[in-house]
């Protein structure tokens, strides 16, 4: 499928549009339900919903639907998780702030070089594939694993 460049800043649009529209409601989320659970049951488990559903995507305008739906999902997950940074750290809040943007952004100017041989060898399906994979560590991690780890844990934040 070949798409022109404007029809491609469109689509990708729709993710932070979608994330605009989600972060009132993420924001309560995170005041009134908890920092934890709203990353885990709804931000991490509605990006992993798009990836499933991006992969039986085929058509231009059918990837609408889980751009849309990953952008309310990454704007759940990074409300809650840029709430428990900052209060990790309550006296050191713009530091701990300074240094997870700075990584934050990082790995998304990264990205594209680390995920690229993924991408020429097995096209966009395998770049869906590992991200679903990372969104899935992603939640064994905070679910548990983290527990088995003695000392790892920094900050306890239900």
């Amino acid at each position: 499928m070949s798409v022109s460049e404007d029809k491609i800043g469109i689509l990708l649009s729709t993710f932070g549009f979608a994330g605009i529209a989600t972060a009132p409601i993420a924001s309560y989320l995170t005041d009134f339900i908890s920092r934890k659970r709203t990353t885990l049951l709804t931000g991490l488990i509605i990006m992993l919903d798009a990836f499933l559903i991006f992969m039986q995507v085929n058509t231009y305008r059918a990837f609408f639907i889980p751009l849309s739906i990953m952008g309310i999902g990454s704007i759940t997950v990074f409300t809650s998780r840029n709430t428990i940074i900052v209060e990790c750290m309550p006296e050191s809040r713009g530091a701990a702030s300074s240094i997870y943007n700075s990584f934050h952004f990082l790995g998304y100017g990264l990205s594209p070089v680390a995920t690229l041989p993924v991408y020429l060898v097995y096209g966009l399906d395998g770049i869906v594939l590992l991200c679903t994979c990372f969104v899935l560590t992603n939640i064994l991690i905070s679910t548990g694993v983290r527990s088995w780890i003695s000392g790892f844990q920094v900050c306890s934040i239900e």
